[in-house]
């Protein structure tokens, strides 16, 4: 499942949130995010901007007035100009605060923005790893790098015109009011109908939206089909353009029509809610030409109901649609709140010898959301200087044993040991003291430089121990052939560069990345050899004794030839050490080991 899918799965089925939560929820991020001199230099511009449209509306009134004034000879042209003066006053000014509040805003939600993608970047990479292994936990940082920063902002945004909003509605009804209270209930009791059909929308565009879920998901994924690498050939190959266009376009067809049917029912009913509105404001214009004709009012009255139910039409409606997407897009900041909530992982700092002994006692362990137990009571001691290799088939443990050791899991039933201290206690001195080749390392997109060297991040790695490690492990075998050697960038980046290392090349950085931790204490290599060649594996089993030199080395491996490197052999089924011993007392033993290695060099013969 694609990260937007899993985002969608994680999100869309969820419980909305109520609107006052959301609104409280993006307050208070906005007071986490911004000091109180820039949080208050926002609400103010954002006051000032809600209430100049009502100041707008009665100066035009006023001068409506004036003109009748003195088309009257009632008033001076002086009193007119004045009034003309101030309408232009006005509006430059609310055009003013308009430009500086956006020009805030944007530096200010900018600043947001960036801060909590560091808030997110940094809890992502702290909390405990047992997080990932649950999809519901997992939903919550995979969306995270890329979308919910900038959904947050926009929420956060909407938050803050909504107020905005709120206040330039209410300043001009109450200019309405100023003129004919039973006017300014009329209008109020027009829009109800509109807020209704506004919020019925909202809901069942939300309720439309959980119903094709599972078809817009792979509507979704029949597009990226169509351009992800890794189908390219098979779609070429079996001619699956035509096959994965036509259900693309059939799922969309359904989902059009759908939509469509959504769309024109409430089409029907904002006409009708329309026309209760203009009709409700057409009952106020005659009341208040009534009071004209009754010498009460002025003509300018008009002028003013006109202008602010015209303003007010378009601010309650986009107000009650942006509440609408507040209250669908509240569960980004649910899911926010959550991310930061998660406990840490908060390795222990008690310092280690510089010669390590590790000891499992009694060790189980069960994954978290699983109940099958992975690993059963493992006791086990590891001595400085030894070389184990670690094998069993898949599924039987070994990687888990990996992972335990490195600490990224508690453990609930009995306990690793390190120098007679609990693995937790020492974990960040372990792992400085630790280097780990992992079954599925990843390469960044950075130069093979940059990816070898950060290894061991805390030290400056020269040239010439650079290539001395690449010699070590047949990186200078490719190294000569790149273009910019060392300094070549692996990957794309949005610079065109299409250039990428080939499997067993990967493996080989890798390697040296591992072995660039100098004063690593004990390396683990997780099947080191999976995508080598025959001739570099040799070469590597051949250079093994100086790699290892003398840390103590963990070599988890499937292919069997690779034991013979090793003091001791400990081999995992279903969970725990069946055996264990050299390769030749293993043979002898005429056990499950024998049977493995037979197996595999009977192709061998």
């Amino acid at each position: 499942m694609s990260g937007k899918e899993e985002v969608l799965q994680g999100t869309v089925q969820r419980p909305l949130m109520r609107i006052h939560e959301v609104l409280g929820a993006c307050m208070s991020i906005l007071q986490e995010t911004l000091s109180r001199e820039k949080l208050a230099a926002l609400l103010l511009f954002s006051l000032a901007g809600s209430l100049l449209p009502a100041i707008v509306v009665y100066v035009n009134k006023w001068i409506i007035d004036a003109a009748e004034g003195f088309s009257r000879q009632e008033i001076s042209i002086e009193d007119v100009l004045w009034c003309i003066a101030l309408y232009a006053a006005t509006g430059l000014m609310l055009a003013g605060i308009t430009n500086v509040r956006d020009r805030f805003a944007a530096v200010y939600f900018s600043c947001v923005a960036d801060q909590l993608q560091e808030n997110i970047m940094r809890k992502s990479s702290r909390i405990r790893l047992a997080y990932y292994d649950d999809i519901a936990y997992r939903n919550k940082v995979s969306f995270s790098s890329n979308d919910l920063p900038l959904r947050l902002r926009e929420l956060i945004v909407s938050c803050v015109v909504l107020v905005q909003d709120i206040l330039t509605i209410l300043s001009l009804l109450a200019t309405v009011l100023a003129i004919n209270s039973w006017v300014a209930l009329l209008v109020l009791l027009g829009f109800l109908p509109m807020v209704w059909v506004i919020l019925q929308q909202g809901r069942a565009n939300f309720r439309f939206m959980q119903e094709i879920f599972a078809q817009d998901n792979q509507r979704y994924y029949l597009h990226t089909v169509t351009y992800r690498r890794k189908h390219l050939e098979n779609m070429r190959y079996y001619g699956l353009r035509q096959f994965v266009e036509d259900k693309w376009e059939g799922i969309s067809r359904e989902l059009n029509q759908k939509r469509s049917r959504i769309t024109i029912k409430f089409f029907r009913l904002r006409l009708l809610a329309n026309g209760v509105l203009y009709l409700s404001v057409g009952i106020g214009i005659v009341l208040v030409l009534s009071d004209i004709l009754k010498g009460k009012d002025s003509i300018g009255s008009i002028a003013l109901i006109l202008t602010a139910i015209t303003s007010l039409t378009g601010r309650v409606t986009v107000f009650f649609e942006r509440l609408g997407i507040l209250e669908e897009n509240g569960q980004y900041v649910e899911s926010y709140r959550e991310l930061m909530s998660f406990e840490d992982e908060i390795p222990g700092t008690r310092p280690l010898a510089q010669d390590i002994e590790i000891r499992f006692e009694h060790v189980s362990f069960t994954y978290p959301c699983s109940d099958r137990e992975v690993l059963h009571d493992l006791n086990l001691t590891i001595r400085q200087g030894e070389r184990i290799a670690v094998v069993g088939e898949n599924g039987s443990g070994k990687s888990t044993f990996v992972s335990l050791l490195s600490g990224f899991y508690p453990i609930a039933q009995g306990r690793i040991m390190v120098n007679g201290v609990p693995l937790q206690e020492c974990l960040e001195d372990f792992r400085e003291k630790t280097s780990c080749l992992h079954q599925f390392s990843e390469s960044y997109i950075m130069t093979v430089r940059e990816n070898i060297e950060i290894g061991d991040t805390k030290r400056e790695i020269s040239r010439q121990e650079l290539e001395e490690l690449g010699r070590k492990v047949g990186v200078d075998s490719f190294i000569g052939t790149l273009e910019n050697g060392y300094d070549t960038l692996i990957g794309n980046l949005s610079n065109n560069n299409t250039f990428d290392l080939s499997g067993g090349q990967r493996q080989k950085m890798f390697l040296a990345r591992a072995l660039a931790r100098r004063n690593a204490r004990l390396l683990i290599l997780d099947e080191p050899t999976s995508a080598l060649d025959p001739m570099s594996e040799a070469e590597l089993y051949r250079n093994f004794s100086e790699l290892a030199g003398d840390r103590t080395c963990i070599l988890i491996s499937h292919r069997l030839g690779a034991t013979k490197l090793a003091n001791r052999i400990l081999v995992f089924r279903d969970g725990q050490i069946i055996e264990e011993g050299t390769h030749d007392s293993l043979i002898a033993q005429n056990g499950y080991y024998k049977q493995m290695y037979a197996a595999q060099a009977q192709w061998y013969r």
